[in-house]
């Protein structure tokens, strides 16, 4: 009995990633959303801060890159099945 057990025991690590992918995948989702969103909600501030002057557009340019390239990382994340490469994305 203790030798079939000991046989069956194995890491489970890899089973418990692929059961929790897709709640990872909200969960990240979610997050990187909610940090576009207040990227863009500080345009307001930057605008108030500077005006209309030349930092304003650099910064709102960079903030705008940044929640576009969130979006774009959003809609890569949902069509995402395997766990390496979505770990390594979320290392990056």
């Amino acid at each position: 009995m203790l030798r079939d057990l000991a046989l069956n025991l194995r890491d489970l690590e890899q089973e418990c990633k692929k059961y929790f992918l897709q709640t990872d995948i909200d969960l990240t989702s979610i997050s990187i959303g909610a940090a576009a969103l207040i990227a863009l909600a500080l345009s307001y501030l930057d605008y108030n801060y500077y005006g209309l002057a030349t930092e304003f557009f650099v910064v709102f340019a960079l903030e705008g890159l940044f929640a576009v390239c969130s979006v774009l990382l959003i809609f890569y994340f949902r069509r995402i099945s395997q766990i390496r490469t979505y770990e390594t994305l979320v290392f990056a």
